[in-house]
């Protein structure tokens, strides 16, 4: 918050009336000047209406901000105030300051330029751009400045009248992102393949294999055929969308708005709004310190959910990728596509292999992104070393490609939503 400075003056109007006063009253007593004893008078009286007009009394005043509670980086929020005033004399000079951290001048001013009467309720509006990047705001207090019509006293009060703001990513809207369009039945987050399985969809008679169920022995073809025959049913194989975010401390480069891990969470928001557009369902794993899980959902409330936890996402913790992927394999569904958001230096191949294997092996679609870190700024010591015996970016990327995976590739000052819509 910024500090504000306040320049205190001697030759004030309330100074200037406060020494007339007190010359008149002192002088014209002391040597019987009646002229200069009503002129003290009739600056007491002045000064006694002026500090009546002045709004003195805090209590008078109530506030009520309201606007929406989420926005994305670089709109516009327009906010209503809402002053009620019940004091007993009306005020001329009425200024009302807010409090606005996520935009550019912090605060924003408004002169009320109509008296404000006693009883009365004033409605003020105003409309500001929110240039800081993500995260969650609290807008407040407000503050008020009164003043009597002659603008000898003046009174400042503050009002602790807060609401908070969620300042989402600016998320790209990729529209061709093939891996999350196929077979996907509209509305239902769910499509139904004519797969071996365990639905209640017949499917065919085929014969025993080891580890098939006796309960699914179909005995009037298995008399038939002379062998054990067992019935086979559709498999249920989900289209959810599963989102690892690997948001390791030193996966953080950059400064300030142009950071890797900017790119990583406006990437990962990317890919769960184009999901949910497509009637997906969607889970989010944030790999931090602690780490962070948006349970399996879909439709407008849960894209919201999801936007409003990754606005508070940062970059934490010495994890490895690998080994917190393969502790929560259990929980992706069969069959759904798995999206690694990663930084390309930070990505350990050897170690993530076996978990591609294993993934594609059971019928998993993984795309992964890979931020290229390299462009942005190094901010610690270790990034270096991890910069010197990474593989170069194509070479991850190729290698991906042969084992199966779709990828993705962006770099600093690239724009994301092109390169997110060229899936190689």
């Amino acid at each position: 918050m910024p500090a504000e400075i306040e320049t205190f003056r001697l030759s004030t109007k309330r100074n200037l009336m406060l020494f007339a006063i007190s010359f008149s009253l002192g002088a014209g007593l002391a040597f019987d000047i009646r002229p200069l004893i009503f002129l003290g008078e009739c600056l007491t009286v002045l000064a006694v209406w002026a500090w009546f007009r002045s709004g003195r009394r805090r209590d008078r005043f109530h506030f009520k901000r309201e606007h929406h509670p989420r926005c994305f980086e670089d709109d516009r929020v327009a906010v209503r105030l809402t002053c009620t005033y019940d004091g007993r004399v009306a005020l001329d000079l009425v200024e009302i300051r807010d409090t606005f951290p996520p935009g550019g001048a912090y605060y924003v001013n408004r002169i009320v330029g109509e008296t404000l009467r006693p009883s009365h309720q004033l409605e003020l509006e105003y409309e500001t751009h929110c240039s800081h990047r993500r995260g969650l705001y609290t807008l407040g207090p407000i503050r008020l400045h009164c003043s009597d019509p002659l603008g000898i006293f003046h009174h400042y009060h503050e009002f602790s009248t807060f609401t908070t703001l969620y300042v989402y990513p600016k998320v790209p809207e990729v529209e061709r992102l093939d891996l999350l369009e196929e077979g996907t039945l509209r509305h239902v987050g769910q499509e139904v393949v004519a797969r071996a399985g365990r639905s209640e969809q017949f499917h065919a008679i085929r014969e025993y294999r080891t580890g098939d169920p006796l309960n699914l022995v179909h005995w009037p073809s298995t008399a038939r055929h002379g062998r054990i025959m067992v019935k086979q049913f559709d498999d249920n194989v989900v289209t959810d969308v599963s989102i690892f975010l690997d948001l390791h401390r030193l996966s953080l480069r950059g400064l300030g708005d142009v950071t890797s891990v900017e790119s990583m969470i406006k990437a990962g928001a990317a890919i769960a709004r184009a999901a949910i557009a497509k009637s997906h369902r969607v889970q989010v794993f944030a790999l931090m310190q602690p780490p962070d899980h948006v349970p399996l959902g879909g439709g407008m409330p849960h894209l919201l959910t999801v936007l409003d936890r990754m606005t508070l996402y940062r970059a934490s913790g010495d994890h490895t990728f690998s080994d917190e992927v393969g502790r929560r394999i259990a929980l992706l569904p069969p069959g759904g596509t798995v999206a690694w958001v990663v930084a390309a230096t930070n990505f350990n191949l050897e170690r993530c292999r076996p978990l591609i294997e294993s993934l594609i092996g059971d019928r998993m679609k993984l795309l992964a992104v890979l931020i290229d870190d390299r462009s942005f700024l190094k901010l610690f010591f270790e990034q270096e070393m991890m910069h010197l015996e990474a593989p170069q970016l194509r070479e991850i990327a190729a290698e991906l490609k042969r084992l199966g995976c779709r990828v993705i590739t962006a770099a600093s000052g690239e724009d994301l939503r092109v390169r997110m819509e060229m899936v190689e």
